[in-house]
């Protein structure tokens, strides 16, 4: 599943952070998830409680959504990306590829396909904190 590879891309981040900034440990990490990536949070978590226990690590991760929202290069519309009104294989397919948001999704202005998105979307890291080597 996208998921693990995205829990290993995250822990793997975070001991690399860890070691380039000299730290004795990593307590907190805050990911965020951009909702137009339709990532599986329950998934995610799992996925990351995984890699904790095969490093032997333990560090807390807090994981917030940043909803989705766009704006019409057409009519200026802002909107945001509530309940997602796509369909399950629909779903699938932005999951994968973001960009093809814009076949499914239309300005509830003007019914344009023409639209930037302003927020919502990708997986990041945030912060991370830890104890810094004396």
């Amino acid at each position: 599943m996208h998921e693990w590879a995205l829990a290993e891309a995250i822990v793997n981040t975070v001991l690399r952070y860890k070691e380039e900034n000299r730290l004795l440990k990593v307590n907190k990490v805050l990911v965020k998830l951009g909702s137009l990536q339709e990532i599986e949070k329950e998934v995610l978590i799992s996925a990351l409680e995984e890699f904790l226990k095969m490093k032997k690590l333990k560090v807390q991760f807090i994981i917030e959504e940043e909803e989705a929202s766009f704006k019409c290069r057409i009519c200026g519309e802002k909107w945001n990306f509530r309940g997602s009104p796509l369909n399950e294989s629909e779903r699938e397919r932005v999951h994968f590829i973001p960009e093809l948001i814009k076949i499914y999704c239309k300005c509830p202005s003007c019914g344009s396909s023409d639209f930037e998105v302003l927020k919502g979307r990708g997986v990041w890291i945030e912060w991370i904190k830890g104890e810094s080597l004396p």
